[in-house]
C-alpha cells in the first residue's frame, strides 16, 4: 500500500514539473470547460491600438515563412479615419513582453482582419467544419474594457438573414471584438464582431453578439493564405 502511495505521489509531482505553470489543471481540475479556457488563453492575445483595445487569436494555419496567422475583427485594424493600420500591439500574460503584429489585409464585408506574428508564440485554433445548432454552448476569452484575459460562455442563437451573420447570447462590450467564438471542442465557429442593440449595430453593452458565418471565416483564411503565399 505504501509503495502504491509513493507511486501516485511521484506521478503527480512529475506531471506538475511538465507544465509551464507547475500546476495540474487537467489532473486536479478535470472540468473540461476550464481546460478549454486554458487552451483559448494560449491561442489568444490582447490587441492595443492608439485609440482602442480588442482581442485576437491564432488560427491553425502557418504562413509559408514560418509565421503564424492571427485574426481579429476588421474594425479593430482601422484608424479613426477608417484607414487600415500597418500594425497593432499584441500582449499575453504568458509572454515576457508585448509584440508587434503586422496587418496583412482587412475585409469589412466580413469584419475580419488578418495579421502575422512570429511563429511559436500562440497556439493555433482549428476552424470548425460543422454548423452548430440552436442553443449549443460557445466560449471565448476576451479583453473586455482592457481586462484581458476574461472567459465568457454563451449560446448559439440563430442566423440573422438580414445581417447575413450569426447571433450569440453572449456578453458584448468594448474590447471583445476579434475574439474567437469556439465550440466545446475548441474549434472556431465565428469571430466576435459587434453587439446588437435594438436590432442595430451599436456601442455600449449588450447580451447579443454578432459574428460572421463559420464558412466565411474559413473562406477568408483560405484567401489570405493563397494570396500571401503567391
Amino acid at each position: 500500500m505504501r509503495k502504491f502511495f509513493y507511486l501516485i505521489l511521484v506521478l503527480v509531482l512529475a506531471a506538475g514539473c511538465c507544465t509551464k505553470t507547475g500546476k495540474l489543471p487537467s489532473l486536479l481540475n478535470p472540468n473540461p470547460e476550464v481546460v478549454l479556457f486554458e487552451t483559448l488563453l494560449r491561442a489568444t492575445a490582447k490587441v492595443d491600438t492608439a485609440q482602442s483595445v480588442g482581442t485576437a487569436f491564432a488560427v491553425d494555419t502557418n504562413l509559408g515563412n514560418g509565421h503564424t496567422l492571427v485574426l481579429t475583427a476588421g474594425h479593430v485594424c482601422l484608424t479613426e479615419q477608417e484607414e487600415v493600420r500597418d500594425s497593432v500591439t499584441l500582449s499575453n500574460p504568458l509572454w515576457k513582453e508585448p509584440i508587434t503584429a503586422t496587418i496583412i489585409v482587412v475585409s469589412m464585408e466580413w469584419d475580419l482582419c488578418a495579421m502575422e506574428i512570429e511563429g511559436g508564440l500562440l497556439e493555433g485554433l482549428p476552424i470548425a467544419k460543422k454548423l452548430m445548432n440552436f442553443g449549443e454552448p460557445v466560449y471565448m476569452v476576451s479583453d473586455p474594457l482592457g481586462q484581458f484575459p476574461v472567459p465568457f460562455q454563451g449560446r448559439v442563437a440563430h442566423e440573422n438573414q438580414s445581417l447575413g451573420r450569426y447571433l450569440y447570447s453572449m456578453t458584448a462590450i468594448g474590447g471583445v471584438s476579434g475574439s474567437a467564438i469556439v465550440n466545446a471542442q475548441g474549434q472556431v465557429v465565428s469571430v466576435a464582431s459587434q453587439l446588437l442593440t435594438n436590432g442595430l449595430f451599436g456601442t455600449g453593452f449588450s447580451h447579443l453578439l454578432v459574428g460572421p458565418k463559420t464558412a466565411d471565416v474559413a473562406y477568408f483564411v483560405a484567401l489570405v493564405k493563397e494570396v500571401y503565399n503567391d
